[in-house]
């Protein structure tokens, strides 16, 4: 006997490891003694069947050992959106924010240099969701609460009349803002952190890494003295998860000196910043644009004297770096959460909400390096 045929016969000998039959969905209705269709629809939590029923079902489908089979269910979801009415496909993107709505009056405006930061952050923000949702086949419609000047239960009512299932909750006009739309009727997630009642889930920029990150590619730099500015507002916009950050390299790291400024919303605010930077004098600033314009201000050149870069820098901060959030990844993030959950028919505020980060990317500038 060759060694081929020696190995065919040993392998032939082996038991066999043949997977048991697929349990289906009609066998799962016979035992439960319903409609194959109900028991679609109770696995989905279709809302036309009743709670008690669904879970009956569920209870029989896990001792049965029924596992969906992902193809056929992609093909199924396919097929639903493909015959459902035409409001399912839309997605509401609703948002608090005056400043938003306002510019959002002037139809097909995109980002512009003219804009607020806020503004173009919340623009940005949409150009992300919206490219994100036709490209999986929905379309984004913009709801400003401000502008439409109603309670907040009239939005829900006016978005179920319409069939549109699916919410994205843009980024709040403040840090702890809540929204009372009638959730069980939708498929919901929020961008960031300043949504804070109900809790859904969200996507968000990864902060602490990126914080961590640009202090490790100022190290990285030769900077010995990298100064950090916090506008508390904004911090508390992102979990507090600068400071975090800033904290835990400060706890572990001797080199570089690494101080930290905190900016109130007060008129003091300038010169206390200006009374920090000459007594700390860094080498390095890790801030915000507020920061940069006070010291310029005053006469420090930027980056021959200090390296200055950006926590949350955009493409308009060019020649300086800094951490490029990704915005419109995140953004998308979103959108990614409220389809997945129409097409698991999942609505209302969710029992474990989960949060997507998005990690930033370090955006070289021009500065100075440390001698």
């Amino acid at each position: 006997m060759t060694i081929g045929a020696r190995r065919l016969t040993v392998l032939a000998s082996q038991p066999s490891f043949a997977m048991p039959p697929r349990i289906t969905l009609d066998d799962v209705a016979a035992a439960a003694g319903v409609a194959t269709s109900t028991v679609s629809r109770a696995l989905r939590s279709h809302s036309r069947i009743p709670r008690e029923t669904r879970e009956r079902i569920r209870k029989i489908a896990d001792s049965m050992g029924y596992r969906p089979d992902p193809l056929l269910t992609a093909l199924a979801v396919r097929h639903r959106l493909k015959a459902a009415f035409s409001g399912v496909t839309t997605i509401a993107y609703v948002t608090n924010s005056r400043d938003f709505v306002r510019r959002r009056k002037m139809a097909g405006r995109t980002a512009s240099p003219g804009m607020t930061a806020e503004s173009n952050y919340q623009e940005i923000c949409l150009a992300g969701a919206k490219a994100r949702a036709e490209e999986l086949g929905y379309q984004l419609e913009p709801f400003g609460i401000e502008e439409i000047e109603m309670p907040e239960q009239r939005l829900s009512d006016i978005l179920y009349a319409r069939g549109i299932c699916g919410v994205c909750v843009a980024p709040m006009a403040t840090f702890d803002d809540r929204l009372a739309l009638d959730w069980s009727h939708f498929s919901c997630a929020a961008i960031g952190y300043s949504l804070k009642s109900p809790v859904l889930h969200r996507s968000a920029a990864h902060h602490f890494q990126g914080i961590l990150l640009a202090l490790e590619e100022l190290k990285r730099l030769g900077h010995r003295r990298i100064g950090v500015t916090l506008a508390a507002a904004t911090d508390k916009r992102v979990g507090e998860l600068w400071h975090a950050g800033f904290l835990l390299c400060k706890q572990h790291a001797r080199s570089p000196r690494l101080s930290l400024l905190i900016q109130e919303n007060a008129p003091s605010s300038r010169q206390a910043a200006l009374d920090w930077y000459c007594r700390e004098k860094p080498d390095a600033i890790l801030g915000n644009a507020t920061t940069k314009n006070w010291l310029e201000a005053a006469g420090v050149k930027i980056p021959q004297e200090v390296d200055f870069t950006f926590l949350h820098w955009r493409p308009g901060d060019r020649p300086l770096g800094g951490i490029d959030q990704q915005t419109e990844r995140v953004a998308a993030a979103a959108i990614d959460l409220v389809v997945d959950q129409i097409q698991r028919n999942e609505r209302g505020i969710p029992d474990s909400p989960k949060t997507v980060l998005v990690n930033g990317i370090w955006r070289a500038g021009g500065g100075v390096p440390a001698v």
